[in-house]
């Protein structure tokens, strides 16, 4: 993913990276057969912030909190960091966002180095999470909070 994203309200894009067969298994439940966020996407709380290669999820929790699922396919993973500073400056300055969080299943090291280089800070672990292929998959939650998004910027 390189460089901006920008607001979309079309599912048709993100529904074909999350169901690309290298994307899918990292986001599948243990009953999808295909994944589909039209209706998810229909409620105007939801945000979806997309480029070429993919986009981010941003589900509304209350207070100015968001979760964020990411979802890249291969090629453009090696951009995914300056999409995701895109996708929080986004967030953080268009919204009203004040925290972020997300939560990552401990074997997906891709997420996991992607979440640390947007300066997420771990809080705490969760409940599992059930692959598509059935397997319990223990998950670490993370949050990055405007304050520490604000430090982070000026400090770059």
């Amino acid at each position: 993913m390189g460089g901006e994203v920008t607001r979309s309200y079309d599912a048709a894009h993100i529904n074909a990276v999350i169901n690309h067969p290298d994307v899918f298994p990292w986001v599948a439940g243990p009953n999808d057969v295909t994944l589909d966020v039209t209706e998810w996407l229909a409620d105007p709380a939801h945000i979806l912030l997309t480029n070429e290669h993919g986009g981010f999820l941003f589900h509304p929790r209350g207070g100015g909190t968001y979760e964020v699922h990411s979802q890249i396919v291969p090629e453009g993973r090696k951009q995914s960091l300056s999409a995701a500073q895109s996708a929080a400056r986004y967030m953080f300055t268009q919204t009203d966002c004040v925290r972020i969080v997300t939560y990552v299943p401990e074997n997906n090291r891709r997420a996991k180095a992607l979440t640390l280089a947007m300066n997420f800070e771990h809080t705490h672990a969760g409940n599992p999470w059930v692959t598509n292929a059935g397997e319990s998959v223990p998950v670490q939650w993370y949050e990055l909070t405007k304050d520490r998004w604000m430090q982070c910027q000026s400090q770059q």
